[in-house]
């Protein structure tokens, strides 16, 4: 039997990613070598509003991935930590990543678990 969650107790919850960003971490002759993509998540009606990195996201995932084996986990947009993305490409990784939630939101069993509401609610 599931364990009811906030999330799971309301029909209706939707999340939008309100802003992102690539920060780039290390470079060598003008060029990125490494960064790092940092997500505003909002999730309504609860008014929760985070900060997540790319990084964040792949956590969650994997742990979902290893406590519900027999629920299908949406995949994360693959990303190259070596380069500039656009705002047109910032927008694309915005939806890709509004889109796992989505899917997550869809899951009774996902949504229902804690870790899953805590990576939406509370900050680091």
């Amino acid at each position: 039997m599931l364990q009811g969650s906030v999330l799971s107790r309301q029909a209706v919850v939707t999340s939008f990613i309100i802003e992102s960003n690539q920060v780039i971490t290390r470079q060598a002759a003008g060029y990125a070598v490494d960064s790092q993509f940092n997500f505003q998540v909002a999730t309504h009606p609860f008014k929760w509003n985070v900060r997540r990195t790319d990084r964040d996201f792949k956590i969650i995932r994997d742990y979902l991935m290893r406590s519900f084996p027999q629920t299908m986990v949406p995949p994360l947009p693959r990303i190259s930590y070596a380069r500039r993305y656009s705002q047109k490409q910032m927008a694309k990784l915005e939806r890709y990543y509004e889109r796992f939630l989505r899917c997550c939101f869809k899951s009774r069993i996902l949504r229902s678990n804690q870790h899953f509401v805590d990576f939406l609610k509370m900050n680091d």
